[in-house]
């Protein structure tokens, strides 16, 4: 609709990505589509968090809770988070630093820059 075409009939995902890739250059360029393709290709179906482009953020104060730091590493991304929903988040296995689940909101971990702190299923960013 957006483009006034049909897609061929292929599997839903990669018509999803066809799709997005083709907006995006529509609005931008072909090289924009490719990196943004390549991103997300690299971010959620390999979930390759150490080789993607992620926000970064300041690297929590020595001591700081994990549910502190990902209220404020919500905050530097322009989203808000309430202490119970992060969490919520860190009980359900959601939180990941370094690859690993985080699931005790107490938890004071060593942030180091360079980190990649995984916040919810789609959000993560890298410390700097």
């Amino acid at each position: 609709l957006l483009l006034g075409e049909t897609l061929p009939d292929i599997h839903p995902m990669e018509a999803k990505k066809q799709l997005a890739a083709r907006i995006v250059e529509r609005f931008h360029d072909r090289a924009a589509a490719d990196a943004a393709l390549a991103d997300f290709n690299t971010r959620f179906s390999k979930k390759d968090l150490e080789q993607s482009d992620l926000p970064e953020v300041p690297v929590p104060a020595p001591g700081a809770d994990i549910i502190s730091a990902v209220v404020a590493a919500y905050g530097a991304l322009g989203k808000t988070k309430s202490r119970g929903d992060v969490r919520r988040l860190v009980e359900q296995g959601s939180v990941q630093l370094r690859g690993e689940k985080i699931t005790d909101g107490k938890a004071t971990p060593e942030f180091g820059k360079g980190d990649v702190l995984r916040l919810d299923k789609t959000h993560a960013v890298r410390l700097g």
